[in-house]
């Protein structure tokens, strides 16, 4: 399952996890999580969570997630243009249909 950065540290229960992101070394399974809005890829039933090198946490996978944090994710990829959002197919729709036939 996909969370953002953000997401998985708050569900591994770190104190203010804003304030940290951006300002002191986080790891989630190994990857660098430098912005908030990362998406981390996240694999198996449990990862490591590392803030500022020294404080450890655990993200247990849930076994669904939740519709909140699947938004987030969604909207990250929508934000950073990996997939189109439903304005965009509506106009893209809007265009097909006003155009002349050939």
């Amino acid at each position: 399952m996909k969370y953002i950065a953000l997401d998985i540290l708050k569900l591994a229960g770190v104190e203010s996890p804003e304030t940290k992101i951006g300002k002191v070394s986080v790891r989630i399974g190994g990857v660098v999580a430098n912005e908030p809005n990362k998406i981390i890829n996240v694999l198996g039933d449990e990862v490591e969570v590392i803030v500022a090198r020294t404080e450890k946490y655990v993200f247990k996978v849930p076994e669904t997630q939740s519709e909140e944090h699947a938004a987030n994710v969604h909207a990250e990829k929508e934000r950073q243009g990996k997939i189109a959002s439903q304005p965009y197919l509506e106009r893209e729709a809007a265009k097909a249909e006003a155009a002349p036939a050939e």
